[in-house]
Formats: C-alpha cells, structure tokens, sequence
C-alpha cells in the first residue's frame, strides 16, 4: 500500500469471493448429502451458502484509487477513481443453476444506496479464465485497454458499451469498443478550419508580389 498522484496505491492485491461456509458447500449432484447437511445447518441455525452465484478467485499486480467522502454519504459508494494493471485470475460459474419456472428479471439489478459508482474506470492488461455452467467450454477474456468515464453497479453493461474506448480479446475473438462519433464533436475543430481559411484568404488577397523592386504588374511581359 502506498500514495501515488494523489491516489492510494495497491500491490499484488488478491480478490475472492467464495462460499462462506466451505463445510456446507458441494455442488449439485449428491443430492442426499446435501439435504442431510441442509438439515444440519437448520437444526444448528446456521446461515447457508450454496454458492449459486459467479465465484472468483483474481490477483491485481497494481490498484490506484482515489476517494470521495462526498460521494460516500450521498450513498454512491466512497471510491471516485479506479485504474487496475495487471489483472490475473478465475471466474468460476460452474456452480449456477436455475429453479425451474425462474425468470431472469427476478435477479434484476435494483439501484440501492450504498451501491458504487466510479467516474472513471481504467484497465490494462487484464486476462481470467471463464468457466460456465452446464458443461460449456471454459475460454479466457482479455482486456487490453478500457476506459470507462462511468461505471455503475447496477448499470454495467450498459456503462461499459458507452465507455470511450475498450480492446481486448473474448474467446480469441478480437473485439474494439468506441464511443460515436458525432457531427456535434466537431463543430470547434470545424469552426478553427474555418477561420484560418478565411485569415489565409484575406491575407492572399492583401499580398502584393514584388519583382527587382517593382509590383507585378508593372512588368512587362516577354
């Protein structure tokens, strides 16, 4: 941990999230095991973790934060910046699976206060592997460079399509994000063009040539 450009400084950081009670979780299968271990975590009213939910275990070479304690009170989470190097790990979603009947909008990603949301999200050199459910084959994600002005807890993907520029590599299939260009995102540069071209103009029309002293048209012509 250190301080670096005003910013606070991480180092070889290690991020999991797991099951809490590691004695209680298996995966599906056995289902009789598992109900004789549900019935004791009933009996001894202890809180059970059945780990149906994207798991992963990430080590960060490098974190550079930066804080805002004004962002934290008005319940948007207390970190304002956010660039990550070196991004090493596994996303493990083997253990998801869905009830019969269960509807994706039951897990719909409410706002809430509390939830965070960074101005500006910068990544480098980031590369995990992605294990999925139900047998699908395991493929790696990469992110080469992503900047993101705006990065939402309950507004991702969406934040992360309009983010300003975003290359890496899914399943090895190259993949560049950038924001539209617009007609408006011109109008300075258009408006510069402009008035130098009509300084240029000017000036040309201002601009008398001389020859051995005299004006060009008082030249004779050969």
């Amino acid at each position: 941990m250190g301080w670096k450009d005003s910013k606070i400084q991480f180092k070889n950081c290690f991020v999991s999230r797991r099951p809490r009670n590691q004695q209680f979780f298996k995966k599906r299968g056995d289902d009789t095991t598992n109900q004789l271990k549900l019935d004791e975590v009933n009996k001894d009213n202890i809180e059970f973790d059945d780990g149906n939910y994207t798991q992963f275990d990430l080590t960060i070479e490098e974190v550079n934060i930066s804080l805002s304690f004004s962002k934290w009170l008005s319940g948007k989470g207390i970190i304002k910046e956010c660039s990550i190097k070196g991004l090493r790990g596994l996303v493990d979603r083997t253990h998801v699976h869905w009830l019969p009947g269960d509807k994706a909008t039951n897990y719909k990603n409410i706002s809430r206060p509390g939830d965070w949301e960074i101005e500006n999200l910068k990544m480098e050199d980031v590369l995990f592997t992605m294990m999925n459910p139900n047998g699908f084959k395991t493929f790696q994600v990469s992110i080469y460079n992503a900047e993101v002005p705006i990065f939402r807890k309950n507004w991702l993907m969406f934040d992360m399509l309009n983010s300003k520029h975003i290359s890496g590599c899914y399943d090895g299939s190259l993949f560049t994000i950038n924001r539209i260009q617009r007609v408006d995102d011109f109008k300075e540069e258009m408006k510069i063009n402009n008035e130098v071209k009509l300084i240029n103009k000017n000036k040309n029309n201002n601009d008398v040539s001389v020859i051995d002293g005299k004006p060009r048209d008082d030249q004779s012509t050969i």
